[in-house]
């Protein structure tokens, strides 16, 4: 006699998993081009954002970048424009953070497009381990998560954070 009392669950659970996995796939979009120029369709192929920039990302954290007459903004999961198209540059949202690049000057904003760092920057970089290249007047430090600079504008150059360290110059010297 065998003791099917928990076969039931089991097989719930699993169908269960395979919906909920199934409505999260329906929601994702995935970028396609048409006339040279790009937009969004979902998992059945249906078209969400018509083909209208000239540019568009992958989504990351939920937000694609999107390019029209050489601005940038962010459109969310829907398709929806989130963050409007304004900026010169613009970098994936990584953590929560992203780069963007107004009137020449690179800050970072939140997914809510909210300013954690006014645009003051002359370089900045994307997100690595943690950590943000910046440069202001030629001078390159890092900022962290929290938008604090945390190792100061001292270098000539820096390079991203990657297993743990950065690579820094000081005159003809890396380090």
């Amino acid at each position: 006699h065998r003791d099917h009392s928990g076969g039931a669950p089991v097989l719930a659970f699993i169908i269960l998993i395979c919906c909920a996995s199934n409505g999260q796939s329906s929601q994702k979009l995935t970028r396609f081009y048409e006339n040279a120029k790009v937009g969004y369709k979902d998992a059945s192929g249906k078209v969400v954002v018509p083909a209208t920039y000239y540019a568009g990302s992958e989504y990351f954290e939920g937000f694609a970048i999107v390019v029209d007459h050489n601005k940038r903004g962010y459109l969310d999961a829907q398709g929806k424009v989130a963050i409007p198209l304004q900026f010169e540059d613009a970098g994936p949202f990584i953590g929560g953070i992203a780069k963007v690049m107004l009137n020449h000057k690179y800050g970072y904003i939140n997914t809510d497009g909210k300013w954690l760092i006014e645009p003051k920057y002359d370089f900045a970089e994307d997100f690595a381990e943690g950590f943000a290249v910046i440069s202001l007047k030629g001078k390159y430090g890092f900022i962290d998560a929290s938008c604090k600079e945390v190792i100061a504008q001292v270098y000539d150059l820096a390079r991203k954070f990657s297993a743990g360290i950065a690579p820094v110059k000081t005159g003809a010297l890396w380090g």
